[in-house]
């Protein structure tokens, strides 16, 4: 940030990592063995399959990058997971005591059937605005897209969640504001990177829910004060800050399950044919630390050091030897 930019003070910097979600939240196989190829910048797992068994497919959108582009693929499938990402939104507002629906969205404008996905049901996360006449009543219009960050050729969007904010600003905020309503984009990449607006969301739920357990006079997002905070004040933003968190880690389960149901497709063919089911089996069991010492990179006992860049993420996630023992648990305590 430049040495004017405060944004660092406002959103307590947090893993969004896919491997974040190991706990508390656990992802399907399929959206971890998916989501892990995304990341890392191998093939998607149907992809394998198919280079090592027909070479009609060999070099066919590996990385499923149409499949996440195209809105014409499995249109049930991108439907259903983005109602389920709006749906877990509004659950989160509502029970952290901000009443959301996706029912009883109002339309844009009269002259269209266009509308978001969210509102808030009673004022509470919009700051006063008297040049639009926003008050502490004025409620909360929200619009939520999972979008790619590759084209369908591979080439990184640098700009994605940027344009995906633009694109819905452009679509609904004079609508809404001519309303007397506020508008905020909610977006998400597949990558689980999420935009600022919907991380001010869950900032504003999380920093709602913590004042109604612990009542203290705090500016909506303060900045970071070198003096020792009072014990009531610790207290609230230390459960600002797990609501906080928790709450992203939810959405980020769902985003990442989201991006795989639509790279599979309702109908998706290999998931009836027991090949395929056997090498994703094989793929996916869970990888173990070994007590034994591990060979370096360059050394010829690392798998690593013969085996193609396509297969590092099948090697990471091999099962263990039989020889290796399992590691003791490490008891976690929650501060």
């Amino acid at each position: 940030p430049g040495s004017g930019d405060t944004e660092s003070d406002y959103h307590r910097h947090r893993p969004t990592g896919l491997l974040a979600l190991l706990c508390p939240f656990e992802l399907s196989n399929a959206a971890f063995i998916t989501s892990s190829a995304l990341l890392l910048g191998t093939p998607v797992p149907h992809a394998l399959y198919l280079r090592a068994n027909n070479p009609l497919y060999a070099q066919f959108d590996v990385f499923g990058d149409k499949l996440l582009n195209d809105s014409s693929h499995a249109s049930h499938s991108r439907t259903q997971s983005h109602d389920h990402i709006t749906s877990v939104l509004a659950d989160l507002a509502t029970q952290h005591g901000l009443p959301t629906s996706i029912k009883n969205v109002p339309f844009a404008d009269s002259h269209s059937q266009r509308r978001a996905d969210l509102v808030t049901c009673r004022g509470g996360l919009v700051r006063p605005n008297p040049r639009l006449n926003f008050g502490p009543s004025t409620l909360l219009v929200m619009d939520f897209e999972l979008g790619h960050t590759f084209t369908s050729s591979h080439q990184f969007k640098p700009q994605n969640i940027a344009n995906m904010e633009l694109q819905k600003r452009s679509k609904y905020l004079s609508a809404y504001h001519d309303a007397g309503l506020a508008f905020a984009p909610l977006v998400s990449n597949s990558l689980g990177q999420f935009g600022p607006d919907l991380l001010r969301f869950l900032w504003g739920l999380a920093d709602h829910a913590a004042r109604n357990q612990v009542p203290v006079e705090l500016q909506d997002l303060p900045h970071l004060d070198l003096d020792s905070p009072a014990p009531a004040q610790a207290a609230f933003q230390r459960l600002r800050s797990l609501i906080y968190v928790q709450a992203s880690y939810r959405i980020l389960a769902a985003v990442f399950e989201g991006v795989t149901e639509r790279i599979y497709g309702r109908t998706f063919a290999l998931r009836t044919l027991p090949a395929y089911q056997r090498s994703l089996a094989e793929r996916s069991q869970p990888w173990l630390p070994s007590s034994h010492p591990v060979a370096s990179l360059d050394s010829p006992a690392s798998p690593l050091s013969a085996a193609p860049p396509h297969s590092y993420s099948s090697i990471l996630l091999q099962p263990p030897s039989s020889s290796s023992p399992l590691p003791a648990p490490i008891p976690v305590q929650l501060a």
